[in-house]
């Protein structure tokens, strides 16, 4: 119950075409829950009583039923038309009276499938706001447009995700600039059950949603079919019941997979209104959508739940899943590629296990049902009347202008955000950072700012410490992504000011799921992304059998010197060596030439690469050894599998995740130091048939990732007690 008083005068009226507690039910309650922590004075309006109905009672708000035509994809014939529109205006009356009795200073139509209601709203005069949960093209213009024209009589329309705003806006391209994105506010269980750390008794699969084909039961069933004639020991949970008049696609099922009914393997329990026991019990959640999704709650909630998720390549729910380690999306409606990809996930289970306990957390922040209740009142509230959407976050990164040298994963993040509506990016100058007016600034490797002896680095020193008092002032939030665990060697003059910088940072970045942080820190986890765009134009070499390759900058710490020397000690002659890339010092160059002069084996290559040339070496090559000391992030390891070469890494948490996320046969590990025994049997084992699975490390989806953290993180600093985040997952 709500205990701030409500405001007097017009109430908000909330309409909803259904009284379940699906995933578009739960998303209005929590819009409702929203209105009333705002004060508001909310009636709820439902076509009939259900568990929905439940919660308002439970909440103390008014609530009573109205007949509704809904827009079902029945109507989208011409007889189904028909229907539809002699129901609308059968309604019509009982609409418009209420509409007329009740006076609403807004009225908050959720979904698109009520139009009736929506344009009956709009010609009473009150303010009209749709909230979009559907994202779905239809191939004929006229069909089209009968789904999304009705739209235009909303003020303003609120779309559960990226890819329902790109839906509406292709649709009705009048749409877009009164369309804003509000991502999903998904609650997490009581409690996080951690999944089992061995699958003793068999895997446990569980599908959570409505019993209907297009969300892809049937290719979940045949996938557990598959698995099991493979000798995998699995089963396979099914909790949701059927829309009205699709009793026939149920009896399907239930006789497609009667035998495996029949065994207990395959289990119905119909409609829960709590999903926590069912994935508590559960190991792997699947999402099997063969149509678009608008986002996907059940996926979000596999995910605050601690449980690996596997989802249909499709619509939203590549977003649910953005920066999760632990999921895997496949093509929709390929039950093969389902199968293979719960194959691999119980084949990596320990690896894929903690990775999900990380992704847990990081969703936590992203998809915070206070900061989804705060964004949907202040949009439905008085100020928002004018129906203006939200300003774009403007945010300062910490690296200028690029230049052909600069850091790919710093070019392409700032073209992911140049992509994104939500964010002013803004790249590094000095008279920026101490006269100019951002909301966020994103720190990367702030020791490059304050780097330099002499006038010039007292100069620069002077300027950052200025600039980090402005932001205290001005409380500006601070991001700081995590590229490495510990503070550089620098001098104290730059280390206070770092330490200073880590005490200041809102929020973190961590970039791979086994990072952990000093508790009470807030942080998010967004993965690396990949390199397949950014090196797709360059052309590859043919892998010369036998051969490793370092490639990259050649610093102490990642043990070049050392994998020279473990060459050296092979005894196999069809075996060769490359090392190319551009070391840090004269001294480093000088002890690795002195190293490689006794054997022909070994070629180096010591100057900076191009683009052209880093794939060339890349690709020549059968394995990328990374023989570092210490390894937690690895820009080179990404790159060697985004060009498709596997690799051969310390072993830990960091590289164990990887090694689950990306396949089997595609990371090779070595314990402690790197052995002649660990280098040739990398190279002997096969290359992997199917590319190494990047989907995770989409930049689509790390831009997006990027603009929830940098709101995230906005939030921190103006001290909101709610904001969520990952404070009591804290590392």
């Amino acid at each position: 119950m709500c205990t701030r008083s409500r405001r007097r005068g017009r109430p908000v009226l909330v309409v909803h075409p259904g009284a379940e507690l699906y995933g578009s039910d739960r998303m209005f309650l929590e819009s409702v829950r929203g209105l009333l922590e705002a004060g508001e004075e909310v009636l709820a309006v439902v076509p009939s009583a259900g568990p929905l109905t439940e919660q308002f009672d439970r909440l103390g708000v008014a609530w009573r039923t109205l007949p509704m035509p809904v827009l079902r994809k029945s109507a989208l014939t011409p007889g189904g038309f028909a229907r539809l529109a002699a129901t609308a205006l059968r309604s019509a009356p009982s609409i418009l009276g209420l509409l007329a009795r009740v006076r609403p200073r807004v009225v908050y139509v959720s979904t698109q499938t009520i139009p009736s209601v929506l344009i009956a709203a709009r010609l009473s005069g009150a303010r009209t706001v749709c909230h979009i949960h559907e994202a779905e093209r239809h191939p004929r213009r006229a069909v089209e447009l009968g789904l999304f024209g009705p739209l235009r009589a909303a003020h303003e329309l609120i779309a559960n995700s990226e890819y329902s705003a790109m839906v509406v806006g292709g649709a009705v391209p009048a749409l877009a600039e009164r369309t804003r994105v509000i991502t999903n506010g998904v609650a997490g269980p009581p409690t996080v059950t951690a999944p089992r750390e061995r699958l003793v008794d068999g895997v446990r699969v569980l599908y959570i949603g409505r019993i209907s084909p297009r969300k892809g039961p049937d290719v979940a069933i045949r996938a557990v079919r598959s698995l099991r004639e493979k000798g995998v020991r699995v089963s396979l949970d099914l909790v949701g019941d059927t829309f009205a008049g699709y009793e026939w696609f149920a009896e399907h099922l239930q006789d497609d997979a009667g035998d495996l009914i029949g065994s207990g393997d395959v289990r119905l329990h119909g409609f829960r209104p709590s999903v926590w026991d069912a994935i508590a019990d559960s190991d792997i959640v699947v999402v099997p959508s063969v149509l678009p999704e608008s986002l996907g709650n059940t996926a979000v909630e596999a995910r605050l739940a601690a449980r690996p998720v596997v989802v249909s390549e499709i619509g939203g729910l590549v977003e649910a899943i953005a920066g999760s380690a632990s999921s895997h999306a496949v093509p929709p409606g390929d039950h093969e590629a389902l199968a293979d990809a719960l194959h691999h996930v119980i084949d990596e289970w320990p690896s894929v296990r903690e990775a999900a306990l990380a992704d847990a957390r990081s969703a936590e922040g992203t998809f915070a049902p206070q900061r989804y209740r705060r964004e949907v009142a202040a949009a439905l509230s008085e100020r928002g009347s004018d129906a203006t959407p939200e300003r774009p976050l403007r945010v300062m990164q910490s690296f200028p202008q690029p230049r052909p040298t600069t850091n790919p994963y710093i070019v392409q993040l700032g073209q992911a955000l140049q992509a994104d509506p939500g964010v002013e990016h803004v790249t590094f100058s000095w008279r920026e950072a101490v006269r100019g007016r951002f909301d966020v600034v994103h720190l990367h490797w702030p020791e490059a700012l304050i780097d330099g002896g002499g006038v010039k680095g007292i100069a620069k020193r002077a300027l950052y410490a200025a600039f980090l008092a402005r932001c205290a002032v001005r409380r500006t939030a601070l991001v700081q992504t995590v590229h490495n665990l510990a503070l550089p060697d620098v001098p104290w003059s730059q280390r206070i000011l770092l330490q200073r910088t880590a005490a200041m940072t809102d929020l973190r970045i961590v970039i791979n799921p086994t990072t952990t942080l000093p508790e009470g820190d807030h942080f998010v986890t967004i993965l690396h992304g990949h390199y397949r765009d950014w090196f797709a134009a360059y052309p590859r070499k043919d892998p010369v059998p036998g051969r490793a390759a370092f490639v990259g900058l050649i610093r102490r710490y990642k043990g070049v010197e050392d994998l020279v020397e473990v060459m050296r000690r092979s005894e196999r002659t069809d075996l060769s060596l490359t090392i190319s890339g551009n070391p840090t010092s004269s001294e480093i160059e000088q002890a690795i030439r002195e190293s490689v002069a006794p054997d022909p084996r070994v070629s180096v290559d010591l100057r900076y690469l191009d683009d052209a040339d880093f794939v060339a070496a890349i690709t020549a090559a059968q394995l990328i050894v990374l023989p570092y000391r210490h390894m937690h992030n690895s820009g080179t390891a990404l790159a060697a599998l985004s060009l498709d070469r596997p690799v051969l890494v310390p072993v830990n948490d960091a590289t164990q995740a990887l090694a689950a996320e990306v396949g089997p046969g595609w990371v090779h590990f070595y314990s402690g130091h790197l052995t002649v025994d660990a280098l040739e049997r990398a190279l002997a084992a096969p290359t992997p048939s199917n590319p190494p699975d990047l989907s995770a490390r989409e930049w689509g989806g790390a831009g997006l990732a990027h603009r929830e953290a940098y709101r995230l993180a906005r939030r921190l600093a103006l001290g909101r007690s709610d904001a969520g985040g990952g404070s009591s997952w804290s590392g």
